[in-house]
């Protein structure tokens, strides 16, 4: 069983002013440290610890079972972790979810990728579709919001392969540059 029905099932439950309560009927502060987490349950069902987050929660709450379609993501509509009301809970794509999102978040996310890729020494392998010189142009791109499809269609390329360099090339260019 998904761990947001079990949550259901043990009895929490969230309104849809987005209040959210526990089995014995408390309601439970909605808190995350800077909007940087997402806000989340923990309880324990026959001997084994779960952590659900709050506004898949809410969403399950909202719409049952059609949260787990394929290809659907829980999203946050004003870009507010703590906010778990059904006028802010959505499902859809992700690529309405991080339309969703403000700028700054976008920014704050690609950042976090690239300082877990320099902390772990990740190196990428070379990409020779497209040359060296373009990718920090992509990059930039792609930080300020172009699709994958939208670069991909620019630098007449699959859109796989923008991907590919958002994931990895992006926090090893100049590593990939000395190596190559």
């Amino acid at each position: 069983m998904r761990k947001e029905k079990l949550a259901y099932e043990v009895g929490y439950r969230v309104n849809e002013e987005g209040e959210i309560f526990n089995p014995k009927g408390m309601k439970l502060k909605v808190t995350s440290v800077n909007n940087k987490r997402y806000p989340q349950v923990n309880f324990k069902y026959k001997d084994k610890k779960y952590y659900v987050r709050m506004h898949r929660i809410a969403a399950y709450c909202f719409y049952g079972d059609e949260m787990f379609e394929e290809n659907v993501v829980v999203r946050h509509l004003n870009d507010d972790k703590t906010d778990i009301s059904k006028q802010n809970i959505a499902l859809g794509t992700q690529a309405e979810n991080m339309a969703d999102m403000s700028e700054e978040s976008r920014l704050i996310s690609s950042e976090k990728k690239r300082a877990y890729a320099i902390k772990n020494d990740i190196i990428p392998p070379r990409n020779t579709k497209i040359p060296d010189e373009i990718i920090p142009e992509i990059i930039t791109l792609l930080d300020r919001g172009y699709s994958y499809r939208k670069l991909a269609d620019k630098y007449d390329v699959h859109h796989s392969t923008i991907y590919y360099i958002n994931k990895t090339r992006r926090n090893s260019f100049e590593q990939n540059k000395r190596i190559g």
